[in-house]
């Protein structure tokens, strides 16, 4: 009976130490503001992001310029906006030009409500980020469109 006492003490003293572990972890966590140096109308959405291994985190954000009758286009502002947060909590806004095609700039949605962006970001190394668009020698025929990409670092600099 002793031993089974004792074991049940164990067990207790370590489920109480998962727990203090993880309650004090998640108290952590708290509320993030950012007000936009450059306010635009409409309001930015965040759209898409991606994550670093030490915690920083790039969002890329759009501006809705005109939505279709039909709802199935959307055209958003000819402009890659990216907000670098930091772990400190710091922040970083690049607003750059691409000089891309502008079917890029326009998001579609299909029939089964799926959203398609001709852009998306992608996380490499720390302070680089691949920007992918598409290039066509035809905009009216989809098989004459090719997957391009460009580099670009925290600073704006963009890179072929």
């Amino acid at each position: 009976m002793i031993i089974r006492s004792h074991l049940n003490l164990i067990v207790l003293l370590i489920a109480w130490i998962i727990i203090f572990s993880l309650t004090s972890s998640v108290s952590g966590l708290g509320t993030f503001t950012h007000i936009e140096t450059n306010s635009s109308s409409p309001k930015p959405m965040m759209w898409q992001y991606g994550n670093y291994i030490d915690g920083t985190v790039v969002l890329r954000i759009i501006n809705v310029e005109n939505i279709s009758d039909t709802g199935d286009v959307v055209l958003i502002r000819q402009m890659l906006s990216l907000r670098i947060i930091y772990p400190n909590g710091t922040v970083s806004e690049i607003d750059k030009g691409l000089e891309i095609q502008e079917f890029n700039w326009q998001i579609t949605t299909t029939s089964d409500g799926i959203n398609q962006d001709p852009i998306s970001i992608f996380a490499l190394q720390r302070d680089n980020l691949l920007v992918r668009y598409f290039k066509a020698s035809n905009t009216s025929d989809i098989t004459t469109y090719e997957e391009w990409g460009r580099i670009i670092d925290w600073y704006g600099n963009l890179y072929r």
